[in-house]
């Protein structure tokens, strides 16, 4: 059961490229103060249903997992100048576009609850 679980989670992360988004903002910084835990999202086509944690910080997005999900999923800091895009979509939920350096023409995407971002709404404003 625990090599199910550990195959599981690797392929999850791989699929919803966060394993690639890792390579680039992974981050130790402690959680931001205002975090919304327990969160559901997505990223990519792999979709986390209540095991997101959302921060913000001046420096950007901040990303974290539950315990449980944390073996190939680590703290992310996404920069607010990766973010190409972001914006409501049809299901009243964020839709935000992330630039990865090796991909600059297929950017990952996170889906994730309006009320996690609302004070985040000015940032993604260009």
């Amino acid at each position: 059961i625990i090599f199910i679980f550990i195959l599981g989670s690797l392929l999850s992360s791989f699929l919803s490229g966060c394993l690639l988004l890792a390579k680039y903002y992974l981050t130790d910084i402690p959680s931001p103060p205002e975090l919304s835990t327990w969160q559901t999202g997505s990223v990519n086509i792999v979709s986390y249903k209540n095991s997101l944690n959302i921060g913000i910080t001046e420096e950007g997005l901040y990303l974290s997992f539950i315990f449980i999900m944390r073996l190939f999923d680590p703290p992310l800091l996404i920069p607010w100048e990766k973010i190409s895009k972001a914006g409501i979509n049809s299901f009243d939920e964020y839709e935000i576009y992330v630039d990865i350096p090796i991909f600059p023409n297929s950017p990952t995407i996170l889906r994730l609850p309006k009320k996690s971002l609302e004070n985040a709404e000015k940032n993604f404003r260009k």
